[in-house]
């Protein structure tokens, strides 16, 4: 196995299949009843993966699944915020590593998740968007996807190649629309992988030359429409 993936109790079946065949073990977070029920099996509400050591997340987590982390990780840090249904109550782990970069509204950001960030050597990049994690999509260690025109500013401003994508496009049931964060995952290495097909996407082309330009293949995990089914976190094997 190449490692695990944290993905959505939601993620359709034909989706992990895919990834299975690619060599992940899929490890679904919880259900979160604290959060919009259209956003409760979002991974990247409930923890924040510092690095493949390290994960942080909300105290009310649960109990099998932190048995599960703390098999997995060599440090799991429980975090001091509990999760609430309206923003900015849902937003304090939703963050996104890029390199060195933490990129987060910091005014919402749990603080024991800033506090290990910075022993951990990332560097705070304050956004207005609480929504980070969702909105961004990493490529490598500094190159990133995002419609969101802030994410946009301070991730250049750091050296980070930025890839501005039209919002929208993207299925999140609940929701008048969904995040290309929530709806893809970078694998560390050279694939980056879509919740869905992006043939309906306007940017479509735009997408597919950005990451070749990084050499990095996109698998397309379905047929169906790019939908936002959170975050899918990549954590290699150690063996």
């Amino acid at each position: 196995m190449n490692g695990f993936v944290i993905c959505s109790p939601d993620l359709p079946e034909q989706m992990r299949h895919v990834l299975s065949g690619a060599g992940w073990e899929i490890c679904a977070v919880p259900y979160c009843g604290s959060v919009h029920p259209a956003l409760a099996g979002h991974p990247e509400l409930q923890l924040c993966v510092l690095n493949h050591e390290e994960v942080i997340v909300h105290p009310d987590m649960d109990q099998n699944f932190l048995r599960f982390l703390y098999r997995r990780f060599k440090r799991v840090v429980v975090g001091q915020t509990r999760l609430r249904a309206e923003y900015p109550g849902d937003v304090p782990y939703n963050c996104k590593l890029v390199g060195e970069l933490l990129i987060h509204n910091t005014f919402y950001t749990d603080p024991i998740l800033m506090k290990r960030a910075v022993i951990e050597g990332f560097a705070d990049i304050h956004v207005s968007q609480g929504y980070a994690g969702c909105s961004t999509l990493a490529v490598n260690e500094s190159a990133i996807i995002t419609a969101d025109n802030g994410i946009a500013l301070a991730a250049e401003m750091n050296d980070c190649d930025v890839l501005s994508i039209s919002p929208g496009f993207i299925q999140l049931t609940g929701m008048n629309y969904g995040f290309i964060g929530g709806a893809a995952g970078w694998d560390g290495e050279h694939t980056v992988y879509f919740c869905g097909t992006l043939i309906n996407h306007p940017d479509r082309e735009k997408i597919k030359l950005f990451l070749k330009q990084y050499n990095i293949a996109s698998v397309e995990l379905s047929d169906e429409p790019l939908a936002d089914y959170g975050s899918l976190f990549f954590i290699p094997s150690t063996q």
